[in-house]
């Protein structure tokens, strides 16, 4: 358990909770507006607390996740999803747990990310074209994907299942 997960726990402790709208009230009951950090590919909640003389911030949706399903949150391999994709949106109906393939499925059926590039049909092609001889170069322009997704599709790190 890290230190993020460690202030999550602290500030559960003293009585931080996220309401079913998604607001944050502190220990007193007052509403905590949170700020937006948006060094991240999308921006998140974050909430500061002050522990043991320093400032710790932390992330909104994990503490709802923390309130819904406990130390689940903190198991390997788990991690906690904003099920519509908007991660301003930390109403409880909104926050769920899962994997990271849970994660894309869900930007997937919300599109906010494509699903494939190429079809099966298109990586059976493309690897027998290779098998053929042509490169990983070529392949890539004639299917309108980067030389890098080429050679990955073609060395089976991605596409593991066709």
């Amino acid at each position: 358990m890290g230190i993020g997960d460690l202030v999550i726990l602290e500030a559960y402790r003293r009585g931080y909770r996220v309401e079913s709208d998604g607001q944050i009230r502190s220990p007193s009951g007052s509403i905590i507006r949170g700020y937006e950090d948006h060094t991240h590919s999308k921006p998140y909640v974050l909430i500061a607390i002050r522990c043991h003389g320093r400032m710790y911030k932390f992330r909104a949706h994990r503490l709802a996740a923390y309130q819904k399903f406990s130390n689940t949150i903190f198991e390997s391999g788990t991690i906690v999803r904003h099920y519509n994709d908007d991660s301003l949106d930390n109403s409880l109906d909104n926050i769920v747990i899962g994997t990271r393939k849970d994660n894309h499925n869900d930007a997937v059926r919300n599109g906010t990310k494509k699903q494939r590039k190429l079809s099966d049909k298109e990586v059976r092609i493309a690897r027998a074209k290779y098998a053929q001889g042509e490169s990983g170069t070529q392949l890539a322009k004639r299917f309108g994907i980067s030389k890098s997704v080429m050679y990955r599709i073609l060395n089976g790190e991605r596409y593991k299942d066709v």
